[in-house]
């Protein structure tokens, strides 16, 4: 899927501590391929093909992402001081609710 059938056979890339002993060169040809595609084509080219993957998010992705609105991961409030801020909610939930911001 990735068009680097070329190094199938090539013993540096064959098992993965091969891969690690040739990281440098791995990596390049990895961001190589990579660059070929947008990340959307991706995300849909592993899909079609069953393929489970996600997209790596930036900051602001990931803030304005509806799962993480809804179930209340990243959440605002107002500072006293600073006014309206956003928070990232503990990952814990106990008995189904995260605890309670206590101070900024």
């Amino acid at each position: 899927m990735a068009g680097l059938h070329d190094i199938v056979d090539d013993e540096r890339f064959r098992t993965n501590a091969a891969r690690v002993d040739n990281r440098a060169q791995t990596v390049a040809l990895v961001r190589r391929a990579l660059s070929l595609r947008s990340r959307d084509q991706w995300i849909a080219d592993l899909g079609a093909a069953g393929i489970p993957c996600s997209p790596l998010h930036t900051l602001g992705e990931l803030v304005a992402h509806p799962h993480t609105r809804a179930s209340g991961m990243v959440f605002d409030y107002d500072d006293p001081c600073r006014g309206p801020m956003h928070a990232v909610a503990q990952p814990l939930r106990f008995d189904g609710a995260r605890p309670a911001l206590r101070r900024p």
